[in-house]
């Protein structure tokens, strides 16, 4: 899923990857993806994809596991899904069963059109 990604100190957001890991209302968790290499100093914060490209990806990149909260409106556009393998990881590490994700991903197939944040 691309989203709007919000910065902890500003107002601003960035467009990146994204695993949706819940949805209520238009409150929608996320876990943001990173390629930075910055993430290997971190084991105990990301997990690692092991098939990136099943995701929509075309780097090596890994699911934080910080998760944030944005408006559903945030949502870009669904690129891919995580491998069966990359989705137990990552759920499991997040404490969210791989088929509750699996149904949250079915309900948001359809691509949204960027929100203006002017």
């Amino acid at each position: 899923m691309w989203a709007h990604v919000p910065f902890a100190e500003c107002d601003e957001y960035k467009t990146r990857p994204a695993v949706v890991l819940h949805c209520d209302g238009r409150d929608v968790t996320l876990l943001p993806c990173t390629s930075a290499a910055s993430r290997h100093r971190r084991p105990d914060r990301y997990i690692e994809l092991k098939h990136p490209d099943a995701a929509g990806l075309n780097r090596a990149t890994a699911v934080g596991l910080k998760p944030f909260i944005v408006d559903v409106l945030d949502l870009l556009d669904v690129i891919g899904e995580l491998s069966a393998a990359d989705r137990q990881r990552a759920f499991t590490a997040s404490a969210l069963s791989p088929r509750a994700a699996e149904t949250i991903v079915g309900r948001l197939r359809v691509s949204r059109a960027p929100r203006d944040r002017t």
